[in-house]
């Protein structure tokens, strides 16, 4: 049998592997991973799998918003590098926490089944979109810009 073609315009997806040390004193901090570019490979029924990219990542965090203020925002500055290729990426991010509201619209913890926001740079709410949960519980946003 000949193995499976790619097309590689097709989706792919990321996976990723890291370990942060965030001070829960000010919330600032270090972040590392590993991580890879995965497509769909010889089974169209099941997830992206097939390695076709992979590298690292290390970078600063900033939660102080969130720890000191309870801002639900936070920011990572820091590098990507491709393996193989010795190119690296700087770029700068930003991770919004999911959150409810109470009664008074005061942020709370989100719930299952409950609305759930991120807070835009101008402080609107962004509705939390379905794809956005994860078995139910919504998940951090991070909005990554290459510079």
């Amino acid at each position: 049998m000949p193995p499976p073609r790619l097309d590689l315009r097709r989706q792919s997806t990321a996976t990723a592997t890291g370990i942060d040390d965030i001070s829960l004193t000010t919330g600032l901090g270090t972040v590392s991973a590993t991580w890879a570019t995965v497509v769909q490979g010889d089974n169209a029924f099941d997830g992206p799998e097939f390695v076709v990219l992979t590298g690292s990542f290390s970078g600063t965090m900033d939660f102080s918003l969130a720890v000191l203020s309870g801002v639900p925002l936070g920011t990572i500055e820091g590098t990507l590098t491709v393996d193989g290729a010795g190119d690296a990426f700087p770029l700068t991010g930003t991770f919004r926490l999911p959150f409810g509201l109470d009664s008074s619209g005061e942020f709370v913890a989100p719930r299952p089944g409950q609305d759930a926001f991120y807070l835009s740079d101008t402080g609107m709410l962004i509705p939390v979109r379905k794809e956005e949960l994860a078995l139910g519980i919504p998940t951090v946003r991070v909005e990554v810009t290459f510079r």
